[in-house]
């Protein structure tokens, strides 16, 4: 599913939401959602050429790593699954989603009500994710496997 979901985010990217994304002044961008309620938040680091977004489609949630460096220009490198609207329990709540960055800017972790679901590291192109799905990607360096250490400096 990812894929079809890749190549509208990287359309969307090149639009006009990309020349509306934000840079973190304070490393933390917060937004309250509905799930199932369509919705893409982005954020992009201060320090290099990275950036991520949320998107919930109105069918699953997902988080993109993402090249903004001029050769690449906005290309999603990397997709991980939050979550499928259908199985989510209590869709009519409001949710606390959260981008978190590094000081560094290397490190960007997604929080939903304050707990951590995913993050990327970029300087060890890396994503992770509490699922690990999708396991493998062409980017990531290795499995998209939880590591609770990776949330370290993101506060």
């Amino acid at each position: 599913m990812w894929p079809a979901v890749f190549v509208a985010v990287s359309m969307i990217l090149v639009g006009a939401v990309a020349a509306a994304a934000e840079r973190p002044e304070s490393r933390l961008i917060e937004r309250t959602i509905r799930i199932g309620q369509p919705i893409v938040i982005e954020s992009n680091s201060n320090h290099v050429p990275f950036g991520v977004v949320f998107e919930d489609d109105g069918e699953t949630g997902y988080f993109y790593a993402v090249d903004n460096s001029s050769t690449a220009a906005g290309k999603v490198v990397d997709a991980l699954w939050i979550y499928d609207v259908k199985s989510s329990p209590d869709k009519s709540q409001p949710r606390m989603v959260q981008i978190r960055w590094s000081v560094n800017g290397l490190k960007a972790g997604l929080f939903v009500d304050g707990s951590p679901q995913a993050a990327f590291d970029f300087s060890a192109r890396r994503g992770y994710n509490r699922a690990n799905f999708p396991a493998t990607s062409t980017w990531s360096r290795s499995n998209h496997a939880w590591d609770p250490s990776i949330v370290a400096g993101l506060d």
